[in-house]
């Protein structure tokens, strides 16, 4: 990217409904994101990626770290450190509102991004159910795979890609990348 003086990344999180505008009105040439249901209608290419699978991450010393595996069923019981529903995507926010089904607010922690995700669980606030994709290291958390859990498909919706060299080599090393990290 040095020597591609064309190439201005623009690193954000924000709503997945303000990207479907942005791709939509031209602002954008590619996002990397989940795969969201086809409800959605987004005007753009979807490019799979990766299939990323659910995990649970808890304190060390909380009781289910020494599991192999658990259920969704299992966690339904368990205060809970979420993604803020409007600051995730919208397939985790449904993943998580499974979990929360009629149990009272003052159960549930909600934060803005996996960082303070992770630091909640490290203090012992809760668990949390999060896609395995770059958890922050160097934390005292355990991962716990969950048996009853579809992966989700993780990729790229970008512009058609024929007309733009840049975005073509954009999305090939975004595949090569994944390819080497399976």
């Amino acid at each position: 990217a040095a020597g591609r003086p064309d190439f201005h990344p623009r690193l954000q999180l924000v709503s997945f409904l303000q990207i479907q505008r942005a791709i939509d009105d031209g602002g954008l040439d590619a996002v990397i994101s989940f795969r969201e249901a086809a409800s959605m209608r987004i005007s753009a290419v979807y490019e799979e990626l990766a299939k990323v699978p659910l995990v649970c991450i808890c304190h060390s010393e909380h009781p289910l770290a020494q599991r192999c595996s658990v259920t969704m069923d299992e966690l339904k019981n368990e205060r809970l450190v979420l993604f803020t529903p409007s600051r995730t995507s919208p397939v985790v926010a449904d993943v998580q509102s499974g979990l929360m089904g009629g149990r009272a607010p003052s159960e549930f922690y909600f934060c803005d991004s996996g960082e303070a995700v992770v630091a909640l669980v490290c203090s012992g606030f809760g668990i949390s159910v999060i896609p395995d994709l770059a958890l922050p290291g160097g934390h005292p958390v355990a991962k716990v795979h969950i048996d009853d859990a579809a992966p989700l498909s993780f990729g790229i919706y970008h512009k058609p890609a024929q007309e733009n060299k840049l975005l073509q080599t954009f999305i090939k090393t975004l595949k090569e990348s994944f390819s080497l990290d399976a």
